[in-house]
């Protein structure tokens, strides 16, 4: 099999992972191997993402069950709007 075509259907694999719940925020599970010949940038910036990450899915979790339906799609909306101010 050609490389780029097995690295095509890795990508489908990985984009295609399922996420439980994206209100619970799990730790990455992996084996220290994986790491070899990668440059080490790459790891330390998707640590960063997942240190990133963590404390934005527990904020929008109590956001989500404090909020009623209506509240929160209000809410959701002022974001993407502040967010695009800011663009």
């Amino acid at each position: 099999m050609h490389k780029l075509d097995s690295i095509e259907r890795l990508i489908h694999q990985y984009e295609d992972t399922k996420i439980e719940d994206p209100f619970v925020y799990k730790d990455f599970q992996y084996i220290l191997k994986e790491f070899d010949n990668i440059p080490e940038v790459i790891p330390r910036f998707n640590f960063y993402l997942q240190n990133y990450m963590r404390p934005l899915v527990a904020h929008a979790k109590q956001i989500k069950e404090g909020l009623q339906p209506l509240e929160l799609e209000r809410t959701v909306i002022k974001l993407d709007e502040k967010q695009s101010a800011n663009l």
